[in-house]
């Protein structure tokens, strides 16, 4: 939802949840929805909207997730061979990795089609998109 309609939409659930809900529904409201209560007010939240709210994100196409980051930093630490290289050794698995980055900018550049996703990464954010498209009617 837009990051506008969080707060209305956090305390309209709120309001239905039962008793046992609540210590959830605080921990939410504190760290990412309102900010933890200090005198008369509150402090601005751990995590803000525009760190986690990813309607925008989803409305323009773009991952929701960094799983592409972490997969490469996984595979990067394991083309590294061990946690301690040297400097020079490190530079020398940057520049393969680099050359291995360009090839396929070539390939996609040249018309190469990007590798296939998952049908079920695919259905999901098909999901997502009609439910972002159809939010309004909701």
């Amino acid at each position: 939802m837009p990051e506008h309609d969080v707060k209305a939409v956090f305390h309209s659930i709120v309001e239905s949840a039962s008793n046992e809900m609540i210590p959830v529904y605080d921990h939410l409201e504190d760290n990412y929805v309102q900010g933890r209560r200090i005198k008369r007010g509150r402090r601005a939240p751990m995590f803000p909207q525009k760190l986690w709210n990813c309607h925008e994100r989803a409305i323009a196409g773009l991952p929701r997730t960094t799983n592409s980051c972490e997969a490469w930093h996984r595979k990067l630490n394991s083309l590294m061979g061990k946690p301690h290289l040297s400097f020079f050794s490190m530079l020398e698995q940057l520049n393969e990795e680099a050359l291995v980055a360009n090839a396929k900018i070539e390939k996609l550049t040249a018309g190469q089609s990007p590798p296939k996703r998952k049908k079920k990464t695919d259905d999901t954010d098909k999901r997502i998109e009609r439910i972002v498209d159809q939010y309004e009617e909701y």
